[in-house]
């Protein structure tokens, strides 16, 4: 079973644009991606799309490469 939302990991790159003129529907934006922020999207959603943008690198811990294999062996598109 899949969800249809597609999860949306952006910041700075949006910067004075109009998401709404370049995403399709049922697109859920969230911050830039940080360390466990994956891995707690993939245990409360059901397998869907993850897009990543921007993601921490200075003030947070950057997402792991784990989270993302984690995600994938789950089915999830990254």
């Amino acid at each position: 079973m899949h969800n249809d939302t597609l999860f949306l990991y952006i910041g700075p790159t949006s910067y004075n644009l109009e998401l709404s003129d370049f995403i399709p529907p049922r697109t859920q934006v969230l911050p830039p991606v940080r360390r466990g922020d994956i891995q707690q999207l993939i245990e409360q959603e059901l397998p869907s799309i993850i897009v990543i943008v921007d993601g921490t690198y200075h003030d947070f811990p950057a997402v792991s490469h784990v989270e993302i294999k984690n995600a994938l062996s789950l089915g999830w598109q990254v």
